[in-house]
């Protein structure tokens, strides 16, 4: 559990600093070109040119994101995990510190819940180097829709939750970091969230939070 919660603190603090500090980063690096490339080296750019994949998994927590989760509060977590593989492709380049990007996941709770779930999701990503170019970082923010086989079972019992239902809104928060010496990996901490947008899903309000960690991969 305290491990659980000592992550929990990283991917958050590093959330929220990267998102705070990361316009003055932008300003800093104008005049001098970041020294790694704006789309990850390939080893066929043309069959899979701007494609990744992830490997994720966490554990769920009931606690509200913007209230619990995001504010550093202590999060209680359920007998309720996932695992995730996740295709994606790079989809546009705007600048070297933007560019949008698509994702289609598929997860398996195991534990408490049994489900599986389809996430589709697109997302902006930041990219800046407050430290070095040893460890570069990007920040991304993604939107999108959830869809579960069956009704979750703890976001139907959950007392923060009113209803539930199989769709939902997607949301997804990540901040990753290249692995030094390594070409195409980088480590990412991940909140993997569900909502019905204040009832806008099918009179949903709330939802679930997935705090997470895992590998992505360019090709």
């Amino acid at each position: 559990m305290e491990d659980m919660k000592t992550i929990n603190v990283i991917i958050i603090t590093g959330l929220l600093l990267g998102f705070a500090l990361s316009p003055v980063s932008a300003l800093l690096t104008t005049e001098k070109q970041l020294e790694y490339s704006d789309v990850p080296e390939i080893s066929n750019p043309d069959l899979f040119s701007g494609f990744f994949i992830i490997v994720y998994g966490g554990r769920y927590t009931d606690r509200h994101l913007g209230e619990k989760v995001l504010m550093l509060k202590p999060i209680y977590y359920e007998d309720s995990w996932t695992k995730t593989l996740a295709v994606g492709r790079i989809l546009m380049e705007r600048s070297e510190f933007y560019r949008l990007e698509f994702e289609t996941q598929f997860t398996k709770h195991i534990g408490e819940q049994s489900h599986y779930e389809f996430n589709l999701v697109f997302a902006i990503r930041m990219r800046y180097n407050p430290f070095s170019t040893y460890m570069p970082l990007s920040l991304a923010l993604g939107n999108g829709i959830s869809y579960a086989t069956e009704v979750p079972v703890i976001e139907e019992r959950s007392r923060t939750n009113i209803n539930a239902t199989k769709l939902l809104n997607y949301l997804m928060l990540e901040i990753a970091a290249e692995i030094p010496k390594t070409e195409n990996w980088e480590l990412i901490g991940r909140i993997h969230h569900r909502s019905g947008v204040f009832g806008l899903y099918n009179g949903v309000r709330g939802g679930s939070n997935i705090m997470t960690a895992g590998l992505r991969y360019y090709f």
